[in-house]
Order: structure tokens, then C-alpha cells, then sequence
């Protein structure tokens, strides 16, 4: 070990406050910062980052908990000041929190810092200091420690004990370190201490510096008759797991038996009071009285009462504590209401200290409606680092959308800590608009436009409706909605939307699906008439239109193949075209058929221009254009009616205007729907503001350029080359300069191009919940590639694409991406899952350099991406190019990855972005930050599962990246693959539950059926999910409830969530309590002379006259499990009078209760199965 530099403290050291500064405000606290300067003679620290969390409208500060890093571990303190958790506990006791980040000199680890008095005891002095100048708290200066210290940090806690026991309250640490001797005072033996001792696998373990550290700390203060304790658990390593559980209670503990009722003077605690425990078992530890115990009282722990003994006991045996209570309910819900279907909703909630918070349950006239956060917690903590997660708290806001109002309606928030617990609700009424305060009009494919547009006399087209709107829209004082009903709407000319179809005076119009039902404008053309052309071949032809041109087909509901060969197998490049392995002037409609080619990234489609026997010459410009980069080896001949030789393959003649199809041999093609996409552009948005699109699927449309001579060559992504300069995609349906334009719960599908595209001036648009399928080209384009000298008016920014499944896109374009926003600020792109590309998931930015240029502040936060690159090569996961200020691109989990040269991939030019707790699985190459063109970027805290990567930024940041063998992810990996990608919001039609369930009481040992009985689920699949105290009781989607009154343990709050595929409907909650008989009362103590061992693993014995019952040989005893379900034991003995003996091996492990009762007395025995 090497030699640490002891020195006595010296009480004046030069220090240097080199910054300070306030830097946030929670609802609930402050936080400020202070940073002390050291490396001279009498500070060895290089410096000393202090962060500090003060409660709001409190006067006085009683005490200081002080939370400090490990060796190596620098950085990791200030976040512990963001813990809701840790906030909550110093809420309540009036604390301050401190976390120390101690920085040693260059290669000096820990050894710069652990002992105190080198200098960072008067460090800590001195950032005191400045931390009460800044907080006006001066008494911060003289109020007392609580030590929280791990490995080289649990050192330097005992040390400052040592050092400082009048100014330290309690001290607890975790695998402490290094093994110096310690000389204690009688004075810091009287502290109360606990030490976490991880065991046999605590750091080098039995014999180790950690190993001795813990137990030799133990053994000296206890001979002292110190107040210390140890936890040991031999199933644990070094760090932290969760001892934030047993540390908050053991503080609480002594706060309330240490602090004055004024001044500064500390209580002392008499040794031989409290409770004593078993020390070192990781079996049943006993509870002792310490006035009553009669053994070595110092060969046992000491705790301060009966809570904090049996919460230890507790957590010797299972390494973590059960929270049994609920959190306390939200405060300061406010809500407001846009008068129809919108509700923004914010609240303030203090964390559980004994769980913290999980998340919120968000409630709508007494049914749930939302999670929030939806996808992630609202805050847990690493149990490697004890740091939360995230390390700032999310907004505790939340908007429900699509929601049915009434004129009174109730909005209830309740908190759900990470026990599963739910809090009572907290419940305001919001007024909204008289139902008749809306404007409502109704579509339907059986209307007439004809009609008033009510719902018994709907219109028949979506232009009717929006032609009356106009005449209304700007003069009424409401929201205008337009319910469409279930059919096709079948438009001959794109649907056009401008600014005078907006919502006007701060209301919206909302073109909405009317209940669950599937509205579809589609673009296409039905084709009937059908004749059998050869009927050796099963080949059916009908006639279009010879003016008709289209490059899709689908039947009933699939997607048709243009007709083509298998490969290219043959075909060589030329100079101005390709070389054929036969002879294809005899085919018919030469200029019309198309040689498809793959290179890298791109995939390329090209118009044949002439034949000359075996030689092929492409079109003009086309062949020019695809040779700026690369060649463009074919891989397939497409269009040709002599290519027409397998199921489902289609071709359209159009000179004579026919279509061809070879039909499967099982499907007749008279009764098949058949529809060829006729419109490119489907649905145009300009100016338009303040409308929303709810549950509608878009559908049917093409995209023509690839037929023309300028063919598809690609530049990357949705960029294609034209001639002199680069050109970018078109939508399906295209949104420009729109404002407050919101899809929601669509669906586009069946679409030839781009399907939906945000391009210049579209400002806070939402893309939400919708799903996207059976693209020919990319899902999503937010943005333009020609955005770099853009005014204000024409820039794309504040766009959320937020929980949308993207699947099977790049059908016909393989270089298409799933979301594409090349320039655009302040994009975030959310839950999302994408999966089946050919190519890239994500594609953010534009321009192969690092100069910075508009595109700036792009979130892409917890989407799951899976089976991807499946065609092309050289993209990603999420693939970014150009410099992007402020992008951050984290929480996301990215598997199977076939082709690609990173999960991650910030290409050429990537810089000033960080990428952190992404998990990776499955791929060939983690991280391609291959370019030292790359500047400035941050790796951080990423999962992966292989280690190939590529790195050669400049100045970039590259650290705490974890790589995972055998499939051993840590939680917050586990976690992030849980909470990434889309889940779905609640639809307006649900269940109504019919069954009004009431309070009750039941006698003990008699039970009761709960019956959920529901109307309104027709044609509906229905699940039932039972809650007791907000955990789930039954898997068995079941509709009956039975509950066997064994004892307390079934006292709680139950409901029922009836799960449909519109949503979830909950019902009212209930409780139910036992009448108990009257029984006799064990404590800890005795409780293992009577039933043991406790915990068991094959057998438990019953001593049953020690309590003066008497269990015959022959009677079946009933157990019941902790779900009320039973089991019937028989004693497996008849030779002993002292006790009996049942067989438990087949029972699962678990918590479980023992009525055992004879005519006089009765008693409830509990015991744990732990194998």
C-alpha cells in the first residue's frame, strides 16, 4: 500500500474560491455550487467541486448531509443533489445536502484526499462557507453532519467522524476502504455508525482493505461500547446496490433522537439503550432488547429502536427494504382545458423517502388515461453509483389529447413510488365549454353533400366540411370538429388545406375519426373488370386509362410486385449503360422498363433508353447524375411485361392503358379489391394553423419522377441528384408554413413516396402516436436540405415526432430513412420503434464539414430501433452528418443491426453532440465516430454488447461506457430496453365497468368474490388486471376476485382495470379489512422460537408449546401465500411433543401465513421461503 502523507489539520490553509454560482431552482429547493482550489503545501487536492440542495421556505437549517464519492469516482457527486429522493429526506428534517466532487492531483487516485487532514476537511470548511454566503443560510457554518461515504469516501466519513464527532449526527457507509488505522476517540464512538459490508464479495474480498476496513472498524468501535452497527450481505459486491433504503431510515432514526429542540449541541444516545442484532448472518438475524440482553452485547449490532432494528433485520436478509407504505399524494394540481378534447394539466409531488417516485397515474373522470413519464421513470438511481436517473427531474406536466369532456369533468394525479405503490389521488374539477358551446359536422362515405353535415345527415365528401367551416371559422367562438365515419374517401384531386381552414381566437379544428372507427382518404383507383388474358399463366388484364401512370399496386391490402426478374445476374456497367447477357429488343415498351442498382448506400432506378442487341443505353440525365459518386451495378429488371412470371406481380402497359396481374391460384380477382395509386400528392398543408388530424389513415398515393428520364439517383437518405444540384423528396402529404398542425392515432400506409413531409416554416407541428407502414419511400421528413441562409419565417423548428411505429418503409427506395430531418431547430424525436429498414433509423443533420449551420438542438430520446440496414450498408442506428449544437441523443436502444458501420454513427463533420445511455445489442459496430473531422462530441454512459467501434474524433469525449458479456445487462440497461420505443395512448371508446364494488369488512377466515362485470366490449378482446395498494395481484385475466381473510395482510385498497383495444378503463377503488379473532402478540424475538428456520428452504418446524398450542399429528394445516393462495401442509412427523414438522420444498420462495388456533386462542404465523 503506499505510503499516505499524515499530517496534523492546521488551522489556517490557503484556499482559493475560484467560482461560485446559483444554477437551478427546484419547485422544492436550490441548488448552488462552489469550487475551492487546492495543489499548495497544505491541501493536496487539485480541487474541490462542492454542490449544494437547500429547501424552500425554510428558516433554519438543522443539519448537513454530506454524500461523498469513492476513490476515482469524481464527477459523480453533484448529481446526488438532483435526487427527488434524497431531496424529500431533507425536506423533511430540514437539511441541507452537500456532494462533494474531490479532484486529487494527476495520478495520485484517492491518495490526494482520503485523509482529512491533507486537506480535504478544511476544504469542505471553506466550501461551507461559501455555500452559506450564497444561500443567506450562515448557519450552515455551525450546523451538524450527517457522513455518507462509499469505499475511499467511507474512509474519509470515519476519518471526519473521528476528526469532528461533536459537529457529526450519524455516519453511515458502504464498503469502506484502505484499511488505515483509525485511533478512535471516546467521543466519535459514541456517534452512531452503520457499515454496509458487502461480504465475501466486497472489494479483494475476505482479507481485503474493504474486507478489514468494515469488520476491524466494527470490532474496535464496539469494544469501545460504541453505537455502531454492521450490515452484512454476502450476496452483494463493492458497490453501492440499494443502500439509500437502510441509509434514509437509520438517519431518520438518530435525527430524531440526536437533534435539539435548539442550538447546535447534539443529544448523546446511552448505548445500553435501543436494540442489539445478530452481526455477520446472512441467515435469520435475531432482535435483542438491549436493557434485557443477558449475552456479549459487543459482539452484536447496535441500532437506535424497534423501527430501524427491524428494517435492518430485513435488510440483512434480502440486501434491499420493502416500502409497505404509500407515497403521500400530489399537490398544486392545476388544469386547463381548450373547451373540447385538450387537457393541460401540472402539479408539484415531494418524493417518497423510502421509494422515491416511479411515476404518476393521470386520471379523467375516474378512468386512467395516462403514465406519466410514459415511457421512462420519473426519476430511479443507478445501484452502481447511487446517482439518479435522469439526473434532472422531469417537468411534472403532462397534456391528454383526444379526450372526451364532459361539461364537469374530474382530473385526479396520484404518485407511484417504486414499490408499486400508489398514493390517495388528488382530485380538482375542470369546467369546460357546454357541450353545445362546439360546432360539430359529420362525414360519411353513405353521405351527401347535399345534407346538413349533422350526424344523421352527414356530408359525403371532407371538402363539403371544410367549406363550411370557412364560412364560420374566423366569426365563432368554439372549436369546430368534423367526425368522420368508418369507409373510403376516394379523392380525385389532392386535398388542399390554407391558412383560411385554420382555427381562429385560439381554437382549433379537428378533423376526427368518429368513435373507433377507420376512416380512409385514399388517392388510388378501384380497378374491376378483370379478364382472364392467359390462362396457362393465371394472368388477368383490365383497362385503365392510357393517360394513367402509377408505380404501385395492391391487393386487398398487400402491396403487388411491379413485375421483375430475380437479379442482375449477367449485366456489366458500359460507359453509357449496361451490357446484356441476352437480347432484349423484342420486348415490348423498351423505354419504360427500369434497371435497378445498389451501391453502399444508395439504390438507384433508372429508365432504359434504346436497345442495340445486347447493348443497353440508359436514359438522359439519369446515367450522368448516378456517376457523380459512384457506378451503379444493377440488381435487378424491373416493368417489363415479360417479366411477368410469379404471383402477385403486376404490369401496366401504358400505350394501350392495361394492366396485367398473375393472380394467386386461390384468390378470385372479381371479388379482390384492387387499387393503383393514381395522386402523388395527397394532402397539401399550407399556412394552415391550429387544426389536427385524429385517426385517420392516409392511403394510395404514387410518386412519378422515377418514371421520367431523370430517373432516382441517389445522393443519400431522401436526396437525390438533379442534374446541377441536389433535390429533395416529396411527400405523400406535405405540410409548409404550417403552425399547431397535429396528427394523432393515424395511420399512412400504402404510399409511393415520402409519406409525410414537414418542409419550409412549419413551426411546432405534432406527429403523434400514428403508424407508418408499407412506405416506398421514408416515413417521416421534417426540414429541408436547402435551409442554410433561411430567414426566421422559413426555418423548421419546435416539431415533435413523438410515439409513432415506423415498420416496413424503403419498400421501393431503400435509401429512405424512418425519420429524416436534415436542417431543422429544436426537433424531437421521442418513442419511437422502427424496425424493418433497408437502411438507416434516423437521420439527422446535412453538409459533409463541421461549420456550424442552422439545425441546432435535436433531441432523439428513447426509441427502439430494431432490424435494420437490411439492404444497404455504410448507415446506422441513428446516423448523423454536419455539426448540430445541442443535439442530444440518448435513452435509446438499438438491436440488429445487419450492414451498418455503427449503431451510432455521427459521420463526417458529426460535432458538438453527446450520445449517452443508448443500449446497443447485436451489431457488428457499436460507435462509428471514424472522422477526426468530428469535433467536440461526447460517448458517454452507453450499453454494448461488443466493443468494435470506431474512434478518431477530434477533442471529442469518449468515457464510462460499459460493454456487457453474456447478456448480463445492468438495470438501467434492462430499464432503458423496457421504456424505449412507442406505447400507445387511451382511444375514446372503452369499456363501462356495470359492477359497483363497495367498502367492506370480512370475518377472519371467511372469504369473498369481487365479480368485474362490463358492457360496452363488443367485438372487443377484454383483460382484467386486480390491484391491491396499486400492485398487481392476479396474471390470470381473470374477471373474479377471491379473497381469503387470513389476517391484516389482506387490509388494503383493491380495483380492477379492464384492459380493452380502445384503452383501459379502472374501477373504483375499494378497501377491504379483516375482523380479526383476538390473538396474542409475538415480537421479533420470540417469533423464531416458534416457527424456524425463518427464512426456510426444504422444512419449517413449529414449536407449538412454547405458545401453548397443539397441533395433531393428523390435522392439515392451510398457508397462505401473500396472493391468498392456499396451500395444505400435514406434519411430516408424529415422534417429537416439542414440535411439528411440515415439508415446504415444492412451495415457491415467498412471504407466507400460518393460522394455527385451538378453542381458546389463535394465532397468525408468517415465515419466508427462501431457496
Amino acid at each position: 500500500m503506499l505510503s499516505l502523507r499524515l499530517h496534523s489539520i492546521i488551522t489556517f490553509m490557503l484556499f482559493f474560491i475560484i467560482s461560485i454560482c446559483n444554477a437551478d431552482t427546484y419547485w422544492n429547493g436550490s441548488t448552488y455550487f462552489t469550487e475551492i482550489k487546492g495543489g499548495n503545501s497544505q491541501n493536496y487536492l487539485q480541487k474541490a467541486k462542492y454542490a449544494m440542495y437547500i429547501p424552500n421556505n425554510v428558516e433554519t437549517i438543522k443539519g448537513i448531509l454530506i454524500h461523498q464519492h469513492g476513490c476515482g469516482a469524481e464527477g459523480s457527486g453533484e448529481p446526488i443533489v438532483t435526487d427527488a429522493q434524497y431531496q424529500a429526506f431533507a425536506n423533511t428534517w430540514h437539511l441541507a445536502i452537500i456532494a462533494p466532487d474531490l479532484y486529487p492531483n494527476q495520478g495520485k487516485n484517492c491518495y490526494d484526499w482520503v485523509q482529512p487532514q491533507d486537506g480535504s476537511a478544511q476544504s469542505l470548511l471553506a466550501g461551507i462557507d461559501s455555500l452559506a454566503a450564497q444561500s443567506g443560510h450562515p448557519e450552515l457554518k455551525s450546523a451538524p453532519w450527517l457522513l455518507w461515504g462509499h469505499s475511499g469516501g467511507g474512509h474519509w466519513a470515519l476519518s471526519m467522524t473521528n476528526l469532528f464527532p461533536e459537529k457529526v449526527i450519524a455516519t453511515f457507509v458502504y464498503s469502506p476502504a484502505l484499511n488505515i488505522p483509525i485511533e478512535y476517540s471516546e467521543k466519535a464512538a459514541k456517534v452512531p455508525i452503520m457499515i454496509r459490508h458487502a461480504g465475501a464479495f466486497d472489494y479483494n474480498g475476505p482479507g481485503g482493505d474493504c474486507w478489514n476496513t468494515a469488520l476491524n472498524t466494527f470490532s474496535k468501535i464496539r469494544k469501545m461500547n460504541g453505537n455502531i452497527s454492521i450490515a452484512y450481505t454476502p450476496n452483494q459486491n463493492h458497490n453501492y446496490s440499494f443502500v439509500r433504503y437502510m441509509a434514509i431510515p437509520f438517519f431518520e432514526s438518530i435525527l430524531s433522537l440526536r437533534l435539539p429542540e435548539s442550538g447546535t449541541i447534539l443529544k448523546n444516545i446511552d448505548a445500553n439503550t435501543g436494540f442489539l442484532v445478530d452481526t455477520s448472518t446472512s441467515g435469520k438475524p435475531n432482535i435483542f432488547k438491549a436493557s434485557l440482553f443477558t449475552g456479549n452485547a459487543l459482539a452484536k449490532s447496535w441500532l437506535p429502536d424497534t423501527l430501524c432494528a427491524t428494517k435492518f433485520q430485513e435488510f440483512i436478509i434480502s440486501g434491499t427494504i420493502k416500502d409497505i407504505t404509500p407515497p403521500s399524494a400530489p399537490i398544486k394540481v392545476q388544469a386547463q382545458t381548450n373547451g373540447l378534447s385538450t387537457i393541460a394539466i401540472n402539479w408539484k409531488a415531494h418524493a417518497d423517502r423510502e421509494s422515491g417516485i416511479k411515476h404518476f397515474n393521470i386520471y379523467l373522470n375516474d378512468i386512467k388515461v395516462a403514465t406519466y413519464p410514459e415511457q421512462s421513470y420519473y426519476q430511479y438511481f443507478d445501484t452502481n453509483s447511487d446517482k439518479p436517473i435522469p439526473t434532472e427531474q422531469p417537468a411534472m406536466n403532462y397534456t391528454i389529447y383526444n379526450a372526451n369532456l364532459k361539461n364537469t369533468n374530474t382530473i385526479a394525479i396520484s404518485t407511484v413510488n417504486h414499490a408499486d405503490l400508489e398514493s390517495a389521488k388528488t382530485t380538482i374539477s375542470v369546467i369546460t365549454v357546454q357541450s353545445d358551446d362546439h360546432k360539430s359536422f359529420y362525414v360519411s362515405s353513405l353521405g351527401n353533400d347535399a345534407n346538413s353535415g349533422t350526424k344523421d345527415a352527414p356530408f359525403l365528401t371532407i371538402n363539403k366540411a371544410k367549406k363550411e367551416i370557412r364560412k364560420i371559422n374566423k366569426s365563432i367562438d368554439k372549436d369546430i370538429v368534423v367526425f368522420i365515419m368508418n369507409g373510403m374517401y376516394t379523392i380525385d384531386s389532392t386535398l388542399i388545406f390554407d391558412y383560411d381552414d385554420s382555427g381562429f381566437n385560439g381554437h382549433t379544428i379537428r378533423y376526427q375519426a368518429f368513435d373507433c372507427q377507420k376512416p380512409i382518404i385514399s388517392g388510388g383507383k378501384r380497378i374491376k373488370n378483370w379478364v382472364l388474358h392467359d390462362g396457362s399463366k393465371n394472368i388477368y388484364k383490365a383497362f385503365i386509362d392510357s393517360s394513367f401512370d402509377t408505380r404501385q399496386l395492391y391487393i386487398n391490402g398487400r402491396r403487388a410486385i411491379r413485375a421483375r426478374s430475380i437479379d442482375a445476374e449477367g449485366w456489366k456497367e458500359t460507359s453509357n449503360g449496361y451490357s446484356s447477357p441476352i437480347n432484349i429488343s423484342s420486348w415490348s415498351n423498351i423505354s419504360n422498363i427500369e434497371i435497378v442498382a445498389r451501391n453502399e448506400w444508395k439504390h438507384h432506378r433508372g429508365l432504359i433508353d434504346s436497345v442495340n442487341g445486347n447493348s443497353i443505353i440508359m436514359s438522359q440525365p439519369y446515367w450522368t447524375n448516378v456517376h457523380k459518386q459512384f457506378d451503379a451495378p444493377p440488381v435487378w429488371i424491373e416493368n417489363a411485361y415479360e417479366l411477368l412470371d410469379a404471383d402477385d406481380e403486376w404490369y401496366l402497359d401504358k400505350k394501350t392503358g392495361i394492366i396485367y396481374v398473375k393472380c394467386r391460384a386461390n384468390e378470385d380477382i372479381q371479388q379482390a379489391e384492387i387499387i393503383a395509386p393514381k395522386l402523388e400528392l395527397l394532402m397539401r398543408c399550407s399556412g394552415l394553423q391550429n387544426t389536427e388530424f385524429n385517426g385517420i389513415t392516409f392511403s394510395h398515393a404514387t410518386w412519378l419522377q422515377p418514371n421520367s428520364k431523370f430517373g432516382y439517383p441517389v445522393v443519400q437518405a431522401d436526396v437525390r441528384f438533379d442534374n446541377t444540384t441536389w433535390v429533395q423528396n416529396p411527400g405523400n402529404i406535405i405540410l409548409e408554413y404550417c403552425r399547431n398542425v397535429n396528427f394523432l392515432h393515424s395511420t399512412f400506409e400504402h404510399l409511393g413516396g415520402t409519406a409525410l413531409q414537414l418542409y419550409f416554416g412549419c413551426k411546432n407541428n405534432t406527429i403523434f402516436n400514428n403508424t407508418f407502414k408499407d412506405i416506398s419511400g421514408s416515413a417521416i421528413a421534417i426540414g429541408s436540405i436547402m435551409s442554410f441562409n433561411l430567414s426566421e419565417n422559413d426555418m423548421v423548428k419546435d416539431n415533435t415526432v413523438e410515439h409513432n411505429l415506423i415498420r416496413d418503409i424503403g419498400v421501393e427506395y431503400e435509401s429512405s430513412v424512418g425519420v429524416f430531418t436534415p436542417i431543422s431547430e429544436n426537433t424531437i424525436i421521442n418513442s419511437n420503434t422502427l424496425i424493418q429498414l433497408p437502411y438507416t433509423g434516423i437521420s439527422v443533420g446535412w453538409g459533409w464539414n463541421n461549420q456550424l449551420i442552422p439545425g441546432r438542438n435535436i433531441q432523439v430520446k428513447n426509441n427502439r430501433i430494431d432490424s435494420i440496414m437490411t439492404k444497404l450498408k455504410d448507415g446506422g442506428g441513428i446516423y448523423t452528418i454536419g455539426s448540430l449544437p445541442g443535439a442530444d441523443i440518448s435513452y435509446n436502444y438499438i438491436s440488429n443491426v445487419l450492414n451498418g458501420f455503427g449503431a451510432l454513427y455521427p459521420d463526417l463533420g458529426s460535432s458538438n453532440m453527446r450520445w449517452h445511455h443508448n443500449v446497443i445489442k447485436n451489431v457488428k459496430c457499436w460507435l462509428s465516430l471514424w472522422s477526426d473531422q468530428c469535433l467536440k462530441d461526447t460517448v458517454e454512459n452507453n450499453y454494448s454488447d461488443t466493443q468494435v467501434s470506431a474512434i478518431n474524433g477530434t477533442n471529442c469525449i469518449i468515457r464510462n461506457n460499459e460493454f456487457i458479456v453474456n447478456d448480463k445487462w445492468n438495470q438501467e440497461a434492462l430499464d432503458i430496453m423496457s421504456n424505449a420505443g412507442q406505447k400507445r395512448n387511451i382511444s375514446s371508446q372503452l369499456p363501462i365497468i356495470i359492477s359497483q364494488f363497495t367498502d367492506t369488512i370480512i370475518e377472519q377466515g371467511k372469504s369473498i368474490t369481487y365479480t368485474a362485470d362490463i358492457s360496452n366490449a363488443a367485438g372487443f378482446s377484454v383483460q382484467y388486471k386486480w390491484y391491491k395498494n396499486g400492485t398487481v395481484l392476479n396474471k390470470n385475466n381473470d374477471s373474479l376476485l377471491v379473497i381469503q381473510a387470513i389476517d391484516t395482510t389482506i387490509n388494503g385498497i383493491y380495483r380492477c382495470d379492464i384492459i380493452s383495444d380502445c384503452g383501459i378503463v379502472q374501477s373504483k377503488s375499494f378497501s377491504v379489512k379483516v375482523k380479526e379473532i383476538p390473538s396474542s402478540i409475538m415480537n421479533a424475538q420470540n417469533i423464531h422460537e416458534v416457527i424456524y428456520p425463518n427464512p426456510a428452504t426444504s422444512i419449517i418446524r413449529i414449536s407449538q408449546y412454547s405458545i401453548g398450542l397443539d397441533i395433531d399429528k393428523n390435522q392439515v394445516i392451510d398457508i397462505y401465500d401473500s396472493y391468498g393462495r392456499i396451500y395444505h401442509l400435514k406434519p411430516r412427523n408424529d415422534t417429537s411433543c416439542e414440535y411439528r414438522e411440515f415439508d415446504i420444498s415444492s412451495m415457491p420462495n415467498g412471504v407466507y401465513f400460518m393460522p394455527i388456533h385451538n378453542s381458546s386462542r389463535k394465532e397468525t404465523l408468517s415465515f419466508i421461503i427462501m431457496k
